[in-house]
């Protein structure tokens, strides 16, 4: 059995936590048993046809009520069932993925935990992880890359078993088209980054978290200085769970500005209605780059009584948005007069979990529509290493592109924060250590990010950088000019001007 969850020495040879005891019984062994389970599974789907004829003679609220008696308490116990109505634990290992408080359906989210624990519910096994390694031990292991479609949530609370015999049950994965005809509805131009990207440079984005201010020019001012070093800006959407100035208006206004920058849209905080409708509005404004995002957990931010919403997942999000580009069309269908053209991004943790599970999420994610990745900052280049060899391996590098998160931090101090509170970031011990010896921790910590560029630009399949350096602006400078990025920004700027 492939055994998927190595890195993770407080996990059992089970691939559980040793000690866990906010997971019952049942549902523990139900992962770990998987493969007897999904057996029980196709003989179950074998009777269908000889119970069908009962179920369907039934009036439908009888049959409702009857069978829902039977399905909900014994679901519950064996995987902490939500009565969802469209069951997918064959595909997901027996592990069912509404015990995610973030909803994924095509998980895991990038903020996993040291020892693979939840980034919402820290005493919690990640309910993906666990997924994945139970698809693993299956005979149709395969059934876990499958890009599962948004919840439909009129069916909550209803027989799975009752919608199957009646041939009510939704279809499992996402409508995507397969090969969109660019004739049917020709699409306005690429944007800068996109040619930028597709033509092979070696581009560099920032993160740009603008000044709560509703000062246009303060706002325009700030990016500018960061435009001046870097082929785009990534406006944060509401980063940690903070309410900010949101990502689409500040897009609009540098789209204005004849910039191209990327536009975050955040599954926290919008259902699939309102996203559509925002992303074609900033498409009529300009705005060409749009990167998908789970969203971090509300607990982290400065309201965390909010309510999130989670109504999609990145997975999802990326193949609606795909579709309203490549179809022309809504999630509902309804056709949409001038198709908008989006540049997809999504995002990537290559450190947080096992190589083998990263690659399988990001795959989904490259097939419902991504082309570039930025990622979570890497500081752990031995676990990057582990990650970009079956990266490349497995052929992904030659569908997206790759760009690489780093960023330089201050103090060692500032690092061990980090490594403790921001889910799904990895700093190893090593280079907290190297900034405790450093004389000067802040030219240290420069050091180590134009280290790590270097290496990154001698790596097969790595399209750029994403720099993370939060109200940095001289050490951006500095590390951009240290690796020889600025001169190479300039004449980029040049040829696609």
């Amino acid at each position: 059995m492939p055994d998927v969850l190595t890195t993770y020495p407080k996990r059992g040879a089970d691939g559980l936590v040793n000690g866990e005891r906010s997971r019952g019984v049942l549902r523990r062994w139900a992962v770990a048993h998987s493969r007897t389970l999904e057996q029980f599974y196709n003989f179950f789907n074998a009777l269908l046809p000889y119970v069908r004829p009962i179920i369907v003679a039934l009036p439908e609220p009888l049959a409702e009520k009857v069978f829902r008696a039977i399905e909900k308490p014994a679901k519950q116990a064996m995987f902490g069932c939500h009565m969802c109505g469209t069951c997918i634990l064959s595909a997901t290992g027996m592990s069912c993925p509404m015990n995610c408080p973030k909803n994924l359906r095509n998980g895991p989210c990038g903020g996993v935990r040291d020892g693979g624990m939840c980034e919402v519910k820290p005493e919690m096994p990640c309910v993906w992880l666990d997924a994945w390694q139970g698809s693993a031990q299956m005979r149709d292991a395969s059934k876990i890359k499958i890009i599962q479609a948004p919840l439909d949530r009129r069916t909550q609370d209803r027989s799975t078993w009752v919608a199957l015999a009646r041939g009510d049950h939704s279809k499992s994965g996402l409508n995507l088209v397969a090969e969109p005809n660019p004739q049917a509805h020709p699409l306005p131009p690429a944007g800068a980054l996109e040619r930028k990207i597709e033509s092979g440079v070696f581009v560099v984005t920032t993160e740009f978290n603008p000044p709560d201010t509703a000062n246009p020019d303060k706002i325009k001012a700030e990016a500018t200085e960061l435009l001046e070093l870097c082929d785009s800006v990534n406006v944060t959407d509401g980063a940690g769970a903070n309410t900010h100035i949101g990502s689409f208006g500040v897009c609009a206004l540098l789209a204005q500005q004849g910039h191209d920058p990327v536009m975050q849209i955040s599954c926290r905080d919008r259902n699939r209605i309102a996203i559509q409708g925002d992303a074609l509005a900033a498409a009529a404004l300009g705005i060409k780059n749009v990167l998908s995002l789970t969203g971090d957990g509300m607990q982290q931010g400065d309201q965390p009584g909010a309510k999130p919403v989670f109504d999609l997942d990145c997975t999802s999000l990326l193949g609606m948005l795909r579709n309203m580009r490549d179809e022309a069309r809504f999630d509902s269908g309804r056709k949409i007069v001038d198709a908008p053209r989006f540049y997809l991004g999504a995002t990537s943790n290559p450190t947080s979990v096992p190589p083998a599970v990263e690659v399988g999420r990001l795959a989904k994610k490259i097939e419902a529509g991504a082309r570039f990745i930025q990622t979570q900052y890497v500081f752990d280049m031995e676990a990057f290493m582990e990650f970009h060899k079956r990266f490349v391996g497995e052929g992904l590098s030659e569908h997206c592109r790759y760009l690489v998160g780093v960023g330089p931090l201050r103090t060692a101090k500032s690092a061990r924060w980090m490594r403790e509170a921001v889910a799904g970031v990895r700093i190893p011990d090593s280079y907290i250590e190297r900034m405790e010896r450093a004389v000067d921790p802040r030219a240290e910590g420069i050091d180590y990010c134009v280290e790590t560029i270097q290496r990154l630009r001698e790596l097969p399949g790595i399209a750029g950088v994403h720099i993370m350096a939060f109200r940095q602006r001289d050490a951006l400078r500095e590390v951009i000019e240290r690796s020889g990025l600025l001169d190479r920004n300039r004449q980029a700027l040049i040829r696609h001007s």
